[in-house]
């Protein structure tokens, strides 16, 4: 899956990081439950991508209280994730 870009044309959304990345950090990754139906902390963007599709932006390097993340924001909720692709926050 190629980048795609965003309706906001000043924000570029790329593809979901490659399998074998995912593979790679999922040694440290806490484990979502199987099944999971809503986004949780520590899933991968891989994971929320797969459950919600595209997000409506995605705002690079937005900084937190716990460093920098990446967020996704639709239309009912916002994502952080850490510099490994890993859900670091979900809000509603």
């Amino acid at each position: 899956m190629g980048g795609v870009a965003s309706r906001n044309s000043a924000t570029a959304i790329t593809a979901p990081p490659s399998p074998a990345y995912v593979a790679q950090q999922s040694a440290i990754a806490p484990k979502p439950r199987t099944g999971a139906a809503e986004p949780a902390p520590g899933m991968t963007s891989d994971e929320i991508w797969s459950m919600l599709g595209e997000p409506i932006e995605v705002v690079p390097n937005h900084a937190t209280g716990m460093g920098s993340a990446e967020v996704w924001r639709y239309a009912d909720r916002r994502i952080e994730f850490d510099d490994n692709h890993v859900v670091l926050a979900v809000q509603r």
